[in-house]
């Protein structure tokens, strides 16, 4: 979000005086995306999207997608014979998302799209717990090892804005279509199921090149 507010007001400093109508945006072309929901960290990533974007005319286009998150975080529990305990817990997700896009024509330098395409994820989650005695002796115990895929279709609608001829931001909302398989190790758990999830709204900036 700070980052879409920052380009935003570096737009409206550097062209003041931005044209009413740009006209068609020249094609084929490229671009590069970051995406942000209202559930981005920036210490793992998670809730934003990096793309890359091809415009191959006015009002088609495809675009390429990699959502990553990286989490670690432990906690310590003290005990009263003196031992202690700290637990670790990291997780490690992928989403690669290919879209069609259909694009709208310009009015008033913004426009509409919407896509559709082929997503995978996978999903990575392990727990491990560290026990010291009052000796320094550690013993180690994983409690939880999660992994999981995702395959399915991913739909997006969404709304762009054009502040500069080669800069743009967007709002889109979306939503996958996805079967899982998961295992855990806690209990032998194994799922299989079909899903259908949406997502928050997300905002985005793209530099087109």
């Amino acid at each position: 979000m700070l980052v879409v507010l920052i380009m935003l007001l570096c737009s409206m400093l550097l062209a003041p005086e931005l044209k009413a109508e740009m006209g068609p945006i020249e094609t084929p072309r490229s671009g590069l995306e970051f995406q942000v929901d209202n559930d981005f960290q920036l210490s793992s990533f998670s809730g934003s999207m990096i793309s890359w974007k091809r415009l191959s005319s006015e009002h088609r286009g495809w675009r390429v997608g990699l959502s990553p998150m990286v989490h670690h975080y432990s906690s310590v529990q003290y005990r009263n014979d003196l031992s202690w305990s700290e637990t670790e817990d990291r997780l490690y997700s992928l989403d690669v998302v290919v879209q069609k896009l259909f694009l709208g024509s310009l009015n008033q330098n913004a426009r509409s799209y919407w896509g559709i395409g082929p997503m995978v994820g996978i999903y990575y989650e392990e727990q491990d717990q560290f026990t010291y005695n009052p000796e320094g002796e550690m013993e180690l115990e994983t409690l939880l090892i999660t992994r999981s895929w995702d395959f399915g279709v991913s739909a997006i609608v969404g709304v762009e804005y054009f502040v500069l001829p080669n800069i743009s931001l967007h709002g889109e909302y979306g939503f996958n279509f996805v079967y899982s398989t998961r295992n855990s190790s806690r209990y032998n758990l194994e799922s299989k199921n079909f899903s259908l999830n949406s997502r928050t709204v997300r905002l985005g900036l793209c530099v087109l090149y």
